[in-house]
């Protein structure tokens, strides 16, 4: 009953049901460590590698070291003598040249956990047990770096579709690019590895378009907006549990294309149920108008009584469709005309919603019926466009004016309307967003970095030992599912009061203040990041782990609120699409920053990282021009006063 009188339904399960879809789709590609590990299990890219991987190295086995130059081994035991430096197995089954090694040992044999990790990483490159392959890691990043790229490239045209052609649309769009990268990676094998191009750059534009479509959701409830955004964001980095998923049932004997496969039929039944049956055709408006509710028929048979009798009690009028297509309520405001003078008549307010100016969200189509004298059935009609601040006033006084205050009230509206509201360019040539978008950028490089050179870096610190790679990986998607719990602490930082926050006499610049914190926070924690991978322990990167985790949750969420927040909303898609298409085009840089580590840098990924952690300091700009954004303004408000 509560739940049908204060918060719809219909909204919560919207809600739910938002959060579910962005987890289970959303953001998988950011699990490709797991994924990528099954992959190597199976064999994709293998063709350049030189041996097959078949092998486990075991702490029993004796290695041998043959001294360089001489024909026989230090251990006289064995016959098997080589004139170069070697390392030999006791069982003779494998016998591996160390060139260049430079190790020397003065015992008969050497232990192979004796050997130094280089070593160690050669003899199970040569002996094919390790899973060092130069060329299919850079085949997997190439995969990784392309989907993620393109996706961002075509976040702004995504933008623009989503304002322009509205919900219904954009996932219809999503439904087809997914479906289609998830048939090419059910298809795919170690024979067609090369389906796993179009694959993964359909799945992850797919995934993308469902985040940008259920962002409005968080419209429905006003008072934690920022909180539901980052909610999201916290459920598009759990998303990349499901590969660990993917990975546990690999080894539990079930192929990867198995897995995709019902994957793809989880996201049929539930994203075509929450398109057609729950979500609007177009947009939720931003600022979402009183009696405003999403049509389930399926919620109809819990919530149906009590939402047709508050419809009853909130409304005396009728709902009606005009020419245009837009859904008009027209309410009586008195039910007399007994209180004007006898000629005059305030008949009834209509408020007007289309659905196309509401997914602008910040603006409503407003209609006054005004009966004059003679004529108590025409109808006065007003389009104009008012910003958000002024809606509260319109729609909760509706007190009937008289003709000449009603006009000039209106004149008052348009001039003020005219004069703040920006175009487009304006917004995003603004240095506001401008530092937003720096600040984008430098962080999705860092984290997009994190996760593709994942494997070969965690190889590299487990001298190329399997167990403990599949380990850590493991560990690493395991973290990940708490993302959806650490994500809407950031929201909660932006929604918060700030004390004092009444001094600005503007809620958007109270909610940019509290905008300060969660940027200071993830900038901090990318920071102690960056820093941590610099230090070579492989028992250290359980705290790297959680760190890229918190900053995965305070990445995404605080840039999509700080959006919706800072600039009009009618802007919005476009300018959230701009944000990933330029963050996306300035982290392809990290391909060849992987080609580069792996090929002069011989895969330590030490200078990268250093050059990481001189970006990481660069991105406090966007917090600092934020508070000097803010003082200028408090400094305009004290000279006016």
């Amino acid at each position: 009953m509560g739940l049908c009188t204060k918060v719809p339904t219909t909204h919560i399960l919207a809600i739910i049901l938002g959060s579910l879809e962005i987890g289970l789709f959303g953001g998988v590609i950011f699990g490709w460590h797991s994924v990528v590990y099954v992959y190597k299990e199976t064999g994709y890219f293998s063709d350049g590698c030189s041996a097959e991987k078949s092998l486990t190295p075991s702490a029993n086995v004796t290695w041998q070291y043959h001294t360089p130059g001489t024909g026989t081994p230090l251990n006289s035991s064995h016959d098997n003598a080589t004139p170069n430096g070697t390392v030999i197995r006791s069982d003779n089954m494998t016998t591996t040249t160390l060139h260049d090694s430079g190790y020397s040992n003065q015992g008969n044999s050497i232990h192979y956990d004796d050997l130094s990790c280089e070593e160690k990483i050669q003899v199970q490159s040569e002996t094919g047990v390790s899973q060092v392959c130069k060329s299919q890691d850079e085949q997997f990043n190439l995969v990784f770096s392309l989907a993620t790229s393109i996706n961002g490239i075509l976040s702004f045209p995504s933008g623009i579709l989503y304002d322009r052609l509205g919900t219904r649309i954009s996932r219809i769009f999503s439904l087809v690019t997914f479906l289609a990268g998830q048939l090419c990676l059910i298809f795919a094998s170690s024979a067609k590895s090369y389906l796993l191009y179009p694959g993964f750059i359909g799945l992850v534009y797919g995934g993308y378009q469902i985040l940008l479509t259920n962002l409005q959701l968080s419209c429905l409830i006003p008072s934690l907006r920022s909180t539901i955004m980052s909610l999201y964001a916290g459920s598009y980095d759990t998303s990349s549990s499901v590969f660990l998923l993917f990975k546990a049932a690999h080894e539990g004997g079930v192929s990867v294309n198995t897995s995709f496969a019902v994957q793809a039929s989880l996201y049929f039944l539930i994203f075509v149920s929450s398109t057609f049956c729950l979500l609007p055709k177009t947009r939720i408006p931003f600022s979402i108008p009183n009696g405003y509710r999403l049509k389930c028929w399926l919620c109809h048979k819990f919530c149906r009584k009590e939402e047709l009798q508050q419809k009853e009690n909130s409304t005396t009028g009728e709902w009606k469709m005009d020419e245009t297509g837009s859904i008009v309520l027209c309410r009586d405001a008195s039910n007399s005309a007994d209180n004007l003078d006898g000629e005059r008549e305030d008949a009834a307010d209509v408020q007007k919603l289309t659905e196309g100016d509401a997914g602008n969200g910040a603006y409503m189509n407003y209609q006054r019926r005004v009966s004059e004298p003679g004529e108590r059935n025409a109808i006065l009609t007003t389009d104009k466009r008012i910003p958000d601040i002024v809606i509260s006033d319109t729609t909760s006084s509706l007190a009937p004016p008289s003709d000449k205050s009603a006009e000039e009230g209106e004149d008052k509206l348009l001039n003020a309307s005219s004069k703040k509201r920006k175009t487009f360019r304006q917004v995003a040539l603004s240095r506001l967003f401008l530092t937003d978008l720096l600040w984008m950028s430098v962080q999705r490089l860092r984290s997009w970095i994190f996760v593709g050179i994942f494997n070969p870096w965690i190889t590299r610190l487990a001298c190329g030992d399997k167990a403990l790679v599949s380990h850590y990986t493991s560990v690493y998607a395991g973290l990940q599912f708490f993302g959806i719990l650490t994500a809407p602490l950031s929201g909660r930082l932006m929604d918060r009061k700030i004390k004092g926050g009444e001094k600005y006499g503007n809620p958007r610049y109270e909610r940019l203040h509290a905008s300060i914190a969660s940027f200071v926070l993830n900038s901090t924690v990318s920071v102690v990041l960056t820093v941590g991978t610099l230090i070579p322990v492989l028992e250290l990167q359980y705290v790297t782990f959680v760190l890229h985790c918190l900053h995965r949750s305070f990445l995404y969420g605080p840039n999509s609120a700080f959006v919706a927040n800072a600039f009009p909303s009618e802007h919005f898609g476009k300018l959230f699409g701009i944000t990933l298409t330029v963050s996306a085009l300035f982290s392809t840089i990290q391909y060849p920053l992987f080609l580069i580590m792996q090929g002069p840098l011989n895969g330590d990924p030490m200078a990268i990282n250093i050059f990481l952690l001189v970006l990481m300091v660069i991105s406090y700009v966007h917090p600092i021009y934020i508070w000097c954004y803010l003082q200028r303004k408090l400094s305009k408000i004290a000279r006016a006063v």
